[in-house]
């Protein structure tokens, strides 16, 4: 589905939940699924939310990149003046008498507050935010990616993920299919996280502020992160020498192999 250029600003999200992690998805209070592009969350208050799934707060999930489109100038004046003023997703260039905008994907000016992620029957990872990519149908194991994304000037504060990754934030699979046969680096999934503050947030096995996993493209850049904390309490924490992939599974199939 194209659920372009999704607005969600200025809102009170508090104490919501799913339990839709038992079979897939996340996200407590915000979910953002594939097709979303050029969407914006920005000035709200998500606090007290609660997940099964990936994403206590909000979970951005599978491809939701940039939104680009052409204007004639000539005769849209006044919708090309609204539009480089909307918001700050907005790039615009002009060339002869048509304007090109790009709409950003953006997570901007929120307070993640007290979220939680956890299930007791698998890993799950982002307590206040998960970007996570869906895995390639085809078969390859691989994600496709989760397109272009920035998280800028929001607070995290006091999440967890309880029984996973990234206490604050938590990044999977931002780089997959899409990219691995691209040798231009400039045209992969990329996420920006930028001049947030991210503390006194907590995760059950790694990553107290921010956990990254398969996201070879990523600039944290300007953040204060503090104060954050990794348990090493949840069941991937004792799976000894094996891979995360292993681990994973030993959580959601435990067998006799797999420690307890």
């Amino acid at each position: 589905a194209n659920n372009l250029l999704v607005n969600i600003h200025h809102n009170e999200i508090l104490k919501n939940g799913n339990t839709a992690g038992d079979e897939s998805g996340g996200g407590g209070g915000i979910s953002i699924y594939t097709g979303a592009r050029g969407y914006r969350v920005a000035y709200n208050y998500i606090a007290g939310n609660y997940s099964t799934g990936d994403g206590g707060g909000m979970a951005h999930v599978g491809q939701s990149s940039d939104h680009a489109f052409n204007i004639n100038t000539t005769n849209n004046a006044d919708a090309v003046s609204r539009l480089i003023t909307h918001d700050n997703r907005t790039d615009a260039a002009r060339n002869a008498n048509v304007t090109r905008f790009v709409f950003h994907s953006t997570v901007s000016n929120n307070q993640f507050r007290f979220n939680q992620s956890f299930n007791q029957a698998k890993s799950v990872q982002g307590g206040g935010l998960a970007i996570i990519g869906v895995v390639d149908p085809v078969g390859t194991g691989i994600a496709l990616g989760t397109g272009h994304v920035t998280v800028i000037n929001n607070t995290f504060q006091g999440n967890l993920a309880g029984a996973g990754d990234g206490g604050g934030i938590a990044l999977v699979g931002v780089n997959g299919s899409q990219d691995v046969n691209n040798g231009n680096r400039a045209n992969w999934n990329r996420v920006d996280i930028l001049n947030n503050l991210i503390v006194d947030n907590g995760a059950g096995v790694a990553g107290g502020g921010i956990s990254l996993q398969d996201a070879a493209n990523v600039n944290i850049v300007n953040n204060t992160i503090a104060m954050n904390d990794s348990y090493a309490t949840a069941a991937r924490a004792f799976q000894g020498s094996t891979s995360p992939t292993q681990a994973n599974n030993c959580a959601q199939n435990p067998t006799p192999g797999c420690l307890t």
